[in-house]
């Protein structure tokens, strides 16, 4: 061999050893970040969460252990029969909360790693991005992600489970395990059936043809069986609008979401690296697959709901396209590189770290109350205030189970009040006071517990 040979395998050699040394370092790292997850005093949180332990409760006197995957799935299904979703994916996900409430949170968080994961890695296989591409990428996909982090904290949330098998049909160049992880990912949540739609043209234009067929099949049958659920559901059926105005209204009011904060934010971020490293982008087939998806999951959500949690994968699925078109820079000018890294960064973690810390505040907020509340095993409590999905209607029926779960003795009622002003609080023994809400206007007596955001007082 001769010293030209050797050199070239020496470098090469070298350059493995450091992806491998930077993997482990990864990994590492979301072990240890996993580690320290868990080690917050979560609870349940007020949509569904503590619902599904008990219902497995329920199931689990009713038959054996080994036929609990039948039984929920079988309950599953009647609920969302009359509800009008199909999502054969969330009809056995309840299993996961066999899991205690600590390590439900760690498994939220993997997906979430996964699913910012997965067009980064996708990115550096499919396209052999260079290390400084697919860093400002990472800064963009997690800008593209805040939204998706309501799902580390609400567990029941499908937009981060259909977000996280996005991310593992992304990591593989295997036509077959993408499609089923993205099977999956659309019955989780049905509009991202649409990246099967766009797999499928994909396919069908680099000539395979057969996978195409099966793709397009998958896709369209999800979603025309999906729409039969809808139009035979009580909760679907309040979104159906009768007119083709009403409609359009209803996909111009959606639609001003992709121009928020979050929307603009990502569009300059990329416009600002495309500046800076002087490169374009230009779309893989990967990328184009999912820029499809991105069009049809907007589309189809804006004649429903986009706001708050339900925008969390259409903004992902933008960032995730763009990441899959950015391009290396030929001459990387390094003082830039550096800025636009650093810059990236910035506008990346202060709106995602941002939404993180409100979702530890808002588990702190439910702790709060749940701990006064399972004092007094028998009283009556008003809820008052505004806070995030916690004092509503559902949030007074969650803090009762998950008072239940702690304590199956535990028979108190929780009942929200929008007005307190116009209810009369001597009708309740206890009044849970939110932010919003001054205790001294209510007229009521001495405070017995005192939370973070919240005061109880005896009514």
């Amino acid at each position: 061999m001769d010293s030209h040979a050797e050199g070239i395998k020496l470098v090469t050699l070298g350059q493995k050893k450091r992806q491998i040394a930077l993997i482990a370092g990864l990994l590492a790292a979301v072990v240890a970040l996993a580690l320290l997850w868990s080690r917050i005093p979560w609870e349940w949180s007020t949509i569904d969460d503590p619902g599904f332990p008990l219902l497995l409760q329920d199931l689990t006197e009713q038959g054996s252990l080994a036929g609990l995957p039948i039984s929920v799935f079988l309950e599953m299904l009647a609920i969302d029969l009359d509800w009008g979703l199909f999502r054969p994916s969330y009809w056995l996900y309840p299993l996961t909360y066999l899991l205690p409430v600590s390590w439900m949170h760690v498994l939220r968080l993997v997906m979430l790693v996964v699913a910012i994961a997965g067009p980064l890695v996708a990115l550096r296989k499919q396209r052999s991005a260079s290390w400084s591409t697919v860093i400002a990428a990472g800064a963009l996909v997690v800008l593209a992600s805040t939204a998706l982090t309501r799902g580390l904290f609400f567990l029941s949330l499908q937009e981060l489970s259909g977000a996280a098998f996005v991310g593992l049909g992304l990591m593989t160049s295997r036509r077959g395990v993408r499609t089923t992880m993205w099977l999956v990912a659309a019955w989780f949540k049905i509009p991202f059936a649409w990246l099967l739609i766009g797999h499928a043209l994909v396919l069908w234009r680099s000539g395979a043809k057969k996978a195409a067929v099966v793709n397009g099949i998958l896709g369209l049958g999800s979603l025309g069986v999906a729409a039969v659920f809808s139009l035979n559901g009580n909760y679907t059926t309040r979104y159906l609008r009768p007119t083709i105005w009403g409609n359009i209204d209803a996909i111009f009011n959606n639609i001003q979401q992709l121009f928020g904060v979050l929307g603009g934010l990502l569009m300059f971020g990329t416009l600002w690296w495309l500046l800076l490293s002087a490169t374009r982008l230009r779309p893989s087939r990967t990328a184009i697959a999912v820029g499809i998806g991105f069009v049809g999951y907007t589309l189809h959500m804006s004649l429903w709901e986009m706001s708050g949690y339900y925008f969390g994968p259409i903004l992902y699925l933008a960032g995730a396209f763009i990441a899959l078109a950015l391009t290396n820079p030929q001459l990387p000018i390094w003082p830039r590189i550096m800025v636009g890294w650093t810059s990236l960064w910035m506008i990346a973690v202060i709106p995602f770290g941002g939404s993180v810390l409100q979702g530890i505040e808002t588990n702190q907020v439910i702790r709060d109350i749940r701990q006064c509340v399972q004092q007094y095993p028998d009283k009556t409590w008003m809820m008052t205030g505004q806070y995030l999905n916690v004092f509503t209607d559902e949030g007074a029926l969650r803090i009762m189970q998950s008072a239940q779960l702690k304590d199956p003795e535990w028979t108190g009622t929780a009942t929200y009040v929008p007005n307190a002003t116009e209810t009369n609080a001597a009708d309740f023994d206890f009044v849970i006071v939110g932010p919003g809400v001054d205790p001294s206007t209510l007229g009521i007596g001495r405070t017995v517990c005192q939370g973070q955001l919240i005061s109880i007082v005896e009514a």
